[in-house]
């Protein structure tokens, strides 16, 4: 059974829309009428990468993470708020993460042909990489998350969703585009690194960090073309933070898909995600 659509997929009006096209110049050869970009948060988004939100256009990695700093405030704003509960928590990891993380594996796995004190120090300084990541300026640290959120970018041209669960120790790649993904590096990273380095920091009795897995969500919505990738990835997160299971929400339009790049650029210009309604909140905290 298929949920209902949330109202982000209803139209904007032709005059906001219209407002963000000359905004931004989203017509070829148009002079954006913000040139400088605009500052959100911690992140400065410069005027071409607004540009890159245009329908049909491979969006920019700047974009990507200044949103996922939406959403995790948004996070902020429901545990503070007093109104409910923060579960389950959802960690944003840097998408940096994945390239380091792919780096660390091959040094960790050449180490362990010598092994002694050169791996050891080869798994430090994976730890010490790690940790970086895993604390947040913002909300809890990795430690306190239930699921882990890791956007990454696979051969540098098609964006995929990682979506690490710690209580279930196992993980699911969320692919708009690819049924039977098989990006082994990268899955690497997840099921052999993100692991083992998060059982290091916190054992817990009786879990066996190698027995994690990494498996393909079958049904989400997908893609229409080669352009929306990255657009796919912030609406999975955003939609999963609102408590839909992705598996029954209905497949997005084109149309729709293209209102949510309007949809996203609006909300980075206002520098504030789309609130949760209630009975979203209610579902969530059932799911958890």
């Amino acid at each position: 059974m298929k949920e209902e659509k949330w109202s982000i997929t209803e139209n904007l009006s032709m005059t906001k829309k219209n407002a963000i096209y000359s905004d931004w110049g989203w017509e070829f050869g148009m002079a954006p009428r913000i040139p400088g970009g605009l500052s959100v948060q911690d992140y400065h988004v410069h005027a071409s990468a607004m540009q890159s939100l245009a329908p049909r256009t491979w969006i920019d990695d700047r974009i990507i993470y200044t949103y996922m700093g939406l959403l995790r405030s948004r996070e902020e704003e429901i545990h503070t708020g007093g109104i409910w509960e923060r579960k389950p928590v959802y960690y944003f990891m840097d998408p940096y993460f994945m390239v380091l993380g792919k780096g660390h594996v091959k040094k960790i796995r050449k180490a362990s042909r010598v092994g002694g004190d050169i791996l050891q120090r080869a798994w430090s300084k994976a730890l010490r990489s790690f940790t970086g990541f895993s604390s947040a300026n913002v909300g809890p640290s990795v430690l306190e998350a239930d699921y882990i959120f890791i956007p990454c970018c696979v051969g540098d041209v098609h964006w995929v969703l990682f979506m690490f669960g710690t209580r279930q120790f196992e993980g699911l790649i969320i692919d708009s585009m690819n049924d039977e993904p098989d990006y082994r590096e990268d899955i690497r990273v997840v099921s052999w690194l993100l692991s083992r380095l998060l059982h290091m920091i916190h054992p817990v009795e009786g879990r066996d960090p190698t027995s994690a897995e990494v498996l393909a969500l079958p049904s989400m919505p997908k893609q229409r073309n080669s352009n929306d990738c990255g657009l796919y990835v912030m609406k999975y997160m955003d939609y999963v933070t609102q408590g839909y299971d992705l598996a029954k929400v209905t497949n997005w339009s084109q149309e729709e898909v293209d209102t949510f790049r309007y949809r996203i650029a609006r909300k980075l210009q206002l520098g504030k995600a789309m609130g949760i309604l209630g009975i979203r909140m209610r579902r969530r905290h059932k799911a958890s």
